[in-house]
């Protein structure tokens, strides 16, 4: 699979199942390696194809080091909205 074809696969990933993912999640769901993925997200990211939302667990154990990257399609404008 080329590298355009594996954007396409982690956005359509993103549009069609809605909501905020880990990158683990992500790269569980379209079958690539987590490190690929965050790579790719960089770039998607980089081009306004998803965003991406930082936040940190609550509780004792809540750092910079457990920030949480997710995404979502940047086309998800009714998820948005509901958010």
């Amino acid at each position: 699979m080329s590298a355009p074809d594996k954007a396409a696969t982690i956005i359509a990933y993103l549009a069609n199942n809605g909501g905020w993912y880990r990158v683990d999640e992500i790269a569980l769901g379209v079958g690539m390696a987590e490190s690929y993925v965050r790579d790719r997200l960089k770039s998607l990211l980089a081009e306004g194809l998803v965003e991406r939302r930082v936040f940190e667990p609550k509780g004792a154990s809540a750092s910079a080091d457990h920030d949480e990257y997710k995404a979502v399609h940047a086309g998800a404008e009714q998820w948005r909205k509901a958010a």
